[in-house]
């Protein structure tokens, strides 16, 4: 954040008497507390503070820091990196004011801009990056996501879950405050309907039970766990961690793609699904039985 090439620290702090901490490194490893020397007061002040970023949110060129804390002041906010004295901060945007649990930052519309996802105690929000204002500071345009299971969200990771081009917001559900192992995990897909983008609830097949892999969630990793393109799920949960590998719809043989083997497997299950259908891999959209639905879905994941 100084300029030196050297990686700094920022950290948020969650105790309520505390304040959030900047180190700045001397290029060997050793880090200074400059948090006084650097940053507004009102800024550093954190009560909850649960997550933070040092990303350069209006493009100048200069890392600037995005932090949330549940309690306020600074509730979701982005202190921005003075051009002309680089690695002090003088220039704060409170970009909402409404006890936001965690902020993560991504490019969800694919216009080149980071925007930020913030779950929070009433309903989560999405915030579009609209570009900088005469202030060279970004404006914003909020929307709510599609009503959860949550009442209380944490933990949020941005991804492309579906190599389609958009990012997908995963949000976990425990609350460290107020734990909980009833809610589950949301999954919100981007439809990509841009300029200001639609998201549909969507965990796919993973099971929703009251007891299953989604329910008490407290973080989940996503990654391409075994190299085939597609990112997989890692769940820390209350009673364990589960992975998830993605599959590739269609492929019914695992190969790794869809082919006429695929196509003979779906034909040769044609119709009802036996009971109990949980033998009835070639059921691609899940009705019960095998039919022209899942046989048009097969053609479009060809190859």
């Amino acid at each position: 954040m100084t300029g030196d090439g050297a990686e700094d620290l920022y950290f948020a702090n969650y105790s309520q008497s505390l304040e959030d901490r900047l180190l700045v490194n001397d290029g060997k490893g050793f880090f200074t507390d400059e948090t006084v020397r650097r940053l507004p007061s009102e800024f550093v002040e954190s009560s909850l503070g649960y997550a933070c970023a040092i990303v350069d949110m209006n493009a100048d060129g200069f890392n600037d820091i995005v932090k949330n804390t549940h309690h306020g002041p600074m509730d979701l906010a982005i202190a921005y990196n003075d051009p002309s004295n680089e690695g002090f901060f003088r220039v704060i945007d409170l970009v909402y004011n409404c006890c936001p649990s965690y902020v993560s930052v991504g490019d969800l519309n694919n216009d080149g801009k980071l925007d930020l996802v913030a779950p929070a105690d009433a309903q989560d929000h999405y915030f579009l990056n609209q570009g900088n204002g005469p202030d060279g500071l970004p404006d914003w345009i909020s929307f709510p996501f599609p009503e959860s299971s949550n009442g209380f969200d944490h933990n949020t990771v941005i991804a492309d879950l579906d190599n389609d081009g958009f990012n997908d917001v995963l949000i976990a559900d425990v609350d460290l405050d107020l734990p909980s192992c009833a809610q589950r995990l949301d999954i919100h897909h981007n439809l990509g309907l841009r300029p200001n983008l639609s998201f549909q609830e969507d965990v796919g097949n993973l099971p929703t039970d009251a007891r299953g892999p989604l329910r008490g969630t407290h973080d989940v990793a996503v990654f391409d766990l075994n190299g085939d393109g597609r990112l997989d799920l890692v769940i820390g949960t209350c009673s364990g961690t589960t992975i998830w590998i993605q599959q590739l719809i269609g492929d019914l043989d695992g190969d790794g793609t869809v082919g006429i083997l695929d196509l003979l497997i779906l034909l040769s299950n044609w119709g009802p699904c036996p009971d109990p259908p949980e033998g009835c891999p070639a059921d691609l959209d899940d009705d019960g039985s095998v039919g022209i639905l899942d046989l048009l879905t097969l053609l479009a994941n060809w190859g």
